[in-house]
């Protein structure tokens, strides 16, 4: 999320820094423990902190508990990723990555399958990977310049 706000108009939220050292002062902001545990009230204030390192004050963060499908295509819908946290999920256990697009199938004019489309940090992962929406998503972290 820090690296599409850097490319779409706050340029300096990512400046020399390697993804690595993006995700470790990210993590300094956040209070992620040694085992790289983060608790999930701390991402919204640990994330405007760190883009309020990089100079910009005018972001705001909020969270929806639980986010519904309306939510995260609406966000999307208006070109703002947002952060998915899981809890219990069978992949991913209790997890966030970046939520990038969403995708749903119909039958008759009715939604029958569900899906986000997220990114994250680990290196076993592809760039996209659809999940599907099942209500294991249980906080959407959601930032606003």
């Amino acid at each position: 999320m820090i690296y599409y706000w850097d490319s779409h108009g706050y340029p300096n939220l990512v400046t020399t820094e390697t993804s690595n050292q993006v995700i470790e002062k990210l993590a300094t902001y956040m209070g992620t423990d040694s085992s790289g545990s983060t608790n999930v009230f701390n991402i919204i204030p640990g994330t405007i902190q760190y883009i309020k390192s990089k100079g910009y004050t005018n972001f705001d963060g909020y969270n929806l508990n639980p986010p519904t499908y309306y939510d995260i295509r609406n966000e999307i819908d208006n070109s703002r990723p947002l952060l998915l946290s899981v809890i219990g999920h069978p992949t991913y256990k209790n997890h966030t990555m970046t939520c990038v697009g969403y995708e749903y199938t119909t039958e008759l004019g009715q939604i029958t399958e569900k899906y986000v489309i997220v990114h994250d940090t680990w290196s076993s992962t592809p760039a996209d990977v659809y999940i599907t929406f099942d209500g294991t998503f249980k906080y959407a972290d959601i930032f606003i310049p």
